[in-house]
């Protein structure tokens, strides 16, 4: 049960960010695209019935539908052809049916469709995202056939990409059955789906989870060496990526490559430190494990939770894992030298804070002596002070005009450092 509430948070998130961005009357979205539902070009239709074109992110729920069934008999009329004739009505069927309410009438509607069309993706996209909480292994079939389809319908386009207008949807649909793999624990069959998919996971418009997703299904797998590959290969291109990175450490001591693992969290403090120091509280794998996207809206994509959920269960079971990283991030705090010596050698040690005055601009002294001071800063760490002070919250007053999920939309601050500025009195805007 555990496993289920977890795991498929990111699948949530994919199917919002899916039924947001991909509405099903998009332009771009029919199986056979030798036909569009929004061009009257080839068909006779009044004006005054309809103007497809000017059609784009309308509510489906309140669309009258006649308007199609009135295309699909001038389709006939002008002698189209069985495929654009099935292209038509299936997109048409699909419309009525995402019309009524979630629920077991809708389910039944979207099935018989998909039975009655097994060759059709649209068909059988739709019946297998509105079946998603119904899943069953007897259901596996249905996900096997529908990544064959895929595969099939991307070798036929020949230009697999997530900014093409017609594989995109087929990659959002590899990546839709890869999620429900991973969460169901059919690794072998995600891994099938991953053989596939990975080319395209750092393509430019890919879902910015992806590749911590394939880490994962690597971990999970014990085949640490494809997340260094994977981590190798995106260093190539000149970027540097903070998750990819930390699941390469993980990969590294799961080889039992300590040496290796130390060099690479080298690199992260010194590339990404705020990502990093996430790792220096204790509790950082609970943040992980209640890591919630739909209630964290904003959440910087390479925040420590955001990152590591898809990894949660299988550290869950690795206590020695989760110690180990964060004795690393202790350990490199301790080798970094002290600000507090005696500089000028008069035998007068100075202040950590006169240390830092002396080292900044004059009109900057104001700024850090205000981050050192403010009552509802107490207690949190440095660097999230200057997060919240660049962000314009530097009092009570600034805090009361931001709702909770505004503040941990910040990059680098999470629910441990709101849960502080509550304990110091802040009083965040409900709404």
């Amino acid at each position: 049960m555990g496993k289920k509430k977890n795991n498929k948070k990111v699948l949530k998130q994919m199917r919002r960010e899916y039924k947001e961005e991909k509405k099903f009357l998009d332009t771009e979205l029919s199986v056979n695209h030798s036909i569009d539902l929004f061009d009257d070009s080839d068909f006779i239709i009044d004006d005054d019935v309809l103007n497809f074109k000017d059609i784009k992110g309308f509510d489906v729920e309140n669309l009258n539908l006649s308007i199609f069934d009135d295309l699909l008999e001038n389709m006939q009329e002008v002698g189209a052809n069985k495929d654009e004739l099935e292209t038509a009505e299936v997109g048409i069927a699909l419309l009525h049916a995402l019309q009524l309410k979630e629920g077991p009438e809708r389910l039944r509607a979207l099935e018989e469709l998909a039975n009655k069309h097994v060759n059709n993706f649209d068909a059988q996209w739709y019946y297998l995202l509105d079946s998603r909480e119904q899943f069953t292994y007897q259901t596996v079939e249905s996900y096997k056939l529908f990544t064959d389809m895929i595969i099939q319908k991307l070798d036929e386009v020949g230009i697999p990409s997530w900014n093409h207008p017609i594989t995109s949807q087929y990659l959002d649909a590899l990546t839709f059955v890869l999620t429900v793999y991973f969460e169901e624990g059919l690794l072998n069959l995600a891994l099938e789906v991953i053989h596939f998919l990975e080319e395209y996971s750092f393509e430019k418009g890919a879902p910015a989870y992806l590749p911590y997703l394939i880490a994962s299904v690597y971990c999970s797998t014990y085949q640490p060496e494809s997340v260094i590959e994977m981590y190798m290969k995106k260093l190539s291109k000149n970027v540097f990526d903070a998750g990819l990175n930390l699941y390469s450490v993980i990969a590294s001591l799961m080889m039992g490559n300590s040496e290796s693992a130390h060099a690479l969290f080298d690199d992260l403090v010194r590339e990404d430190p705020v990502f990093a120091s996430s790792l220096g509280n204790p509790h950082w794998f609970m943040n992980v494990i209640h890591y919630d996207p739909e209630g964290t809206e904003g959440e910087s994509e390479n925040s420590l939770a955001y990152v590591l959920n898809p990894l949660a269960l299988f550290l869950a079971d690795k206590e020695v894992l989760i110690n180990q990283l964060t004795e690393m991030y202790l350990e490199f705090e301790e080798r970094q030298p002290k600000k507090s010596q005696d500089r000028r050698g008069s035998g007068t040690q100075e202040s950590d804070i006169d240390v830092l005055l002396d080292l900044l601009p004059q009109n900057a002294h104001k700024d850090l002596l205000h981050l050192l001071s403010e009552p509802s800063y107490e207690g949190l760490q440095f660097d999230k002070k200057r997060i919240l002070f660049d962000a314009g919250l530097r009092s009570f007053k600034d805090f009361a005009k931001k709702t909770e999920k505004e503040v941990l939309a910040l990059r680098g601050i999470g629910p441990v450092t709101v849960r502080q500025l509550k304990e110091n009195g802040v009083v965040f805007r409900k709404r």
